[in-house]
């Protein structure tokens, strides 16, 4: 069978004659938020990126080049966060764009720090075994410097 000759489902998400109902007509979509990305760069070799809202595949670009842009200013030893307190959803390109990430630090010898991990990503990170790749980002030395101050932000939204 060639790949355009396989069975496709009719509209509703469910093969004809299924007792099953049409879950496909009525559903809402999911709308989630632009990604929003401020830097917060302190005087002592540190550069926070705070993201708020969707980090997916439309946005997971937008992570990586405010990464590479972070890490072409921090100094061999520099320290470079990814907050992801005000992230609300994550897909595989969000993973993809933090393990790139990891590997930038680790390539430039600058130290990764991932605050504000939700639940349900430390789950996605310990059921792939990337927990024990990312124990050392997740750790929070210092609470990672909380009390900075975030003097320099900039902030840079999606589509902007």
């Amino acid at each position: 069978m060639h790949e355009h000759d396989r069975p496709t489902r009719n509209d509703g998400g469910c093969a004809e004659g299924s007792s099953q109902p049409d879950r496909g007509a009525d559903v809402s979509r999911y709308e989630p938020e632009p990604l929003t990305i401020t830097v917060n760069p302190t005087a002592s070799g540190r550069i926070t990126l705070a993201l708020v809202g969707s980090c997916d595949y439309e946005t997971a670009g937008e992570l990586r080049q405010a990464a590479d842009e972070a890490l072409a200013e921090l100094p061999v030893g520099g320290c470079l966060t990814v907050d992801l307190t005000g992230v609300d959803n994550t897909d595989s390109s969000a993973l993809s764009a933090l393990i790139w990430i990891m590997r930038c630090t680790e390539t430039d010898q600058v130290n990764l720090h991932l605050a504000g991990v939700s639940d349900h990503l430390q789950g996605i990170l310990r059921i792939t075994g990337l927990d024990a790749h990312f124990a050392d980002a997740l750790s929070s030395p210092e609470q990672h410097h909380a009390a900075e101050t975030t003097a320099g932000a900039t902030t840079r939204t999606n589509g902007a």
